[in-house]
């Protein structure tokens, strides 16, 4: 008997580990022109100013994301070339107030007047049950990295990807890590496949 309840209680562990690696994975999001042949680029640069550049000069996380985004395109073979880039990126960023609710519902035991008014049963089996819900209210910091890649030749926006995910407090410790993971996540959904090799410095 022993042995099953530790059995259920590692068991209900791993679920709760599994749901909490669930809630706190970054959520990916992508959007393209169907119409772009993206083989036919080979060179990038940036927007100037980017988006995430502030009163006329580059932040931190403009620096970050701007060395993260570099090396994603060099390994998919693209050249960088700050005067004439045939893809133009830029980047958004934001911090937002999220509130989570959540409801569960639980059995629990039957009325006591029903208990009380038919002896008949007399404890040989159970009523039907009754349920009892549960809300609770989290609130919590949702951080979201956007990243547009634009035909500079067109001025259009061919390929978009925002990443969003929960800030923990790992996350607040080390943002530039947070915002490089946030990079590799968007560029693996590249319509350019990675070739393996190391990026090239300009």
């Amino acid at each position: 008997m022993t042995i099953l309840k530790n059995l259920k209680a590692w068991a209900l562990l791993i679920a709760l580990v599994a749901l909490t690696g669930c809630a706190t994975a970054p959520s990916v999001s992508v959007q393209q022109d169907s119409n772009t042949d993206f083989t036919r680029f080979q060179t990038f640069g940036f927007l100037e100013p980017l988006g995430t550049d502030r009163q006329g000069y580059q932040t931190i996380v403009s620096q970050t994301l701007r060395q993260s985004a570099m090396r994603e395109m060099q390994v998919r073979g693209f050249r960088y070339d700050p005067q004439a880039p045939q893809l133009l990126i830029n980047f958004g960023a934001d911090l937002n107030d999220r509130m989570r609710v959540n409801t569960t519902t639980q059995p629990s035991r039957s009325m006591s007047m029903h208990r009380s008014s038919f002896n008949h049963r007399g404890g040989f089996y159970n009523t039907w049950p009754m349920h009892t819900q549960t809300t609770t209210v989290t609130q919590y910091q949702e951080g979201a990295v956007r990243i547009d890649v634009v035909d500079a030749s067109r001025r259009q926006l061919v390929w978009e990807s925002v990443v969003s995910s929960r800030v923990t407090n790992s996350t607040r410790n080390d943002v530039p890590a947070a915002l490089d993971e946030a990079v590799r996540l968007a560029f693996a959904r590249f319509p350019v496949a990675g070739t393996g090799l190391a990026p090239i410095k300009p």
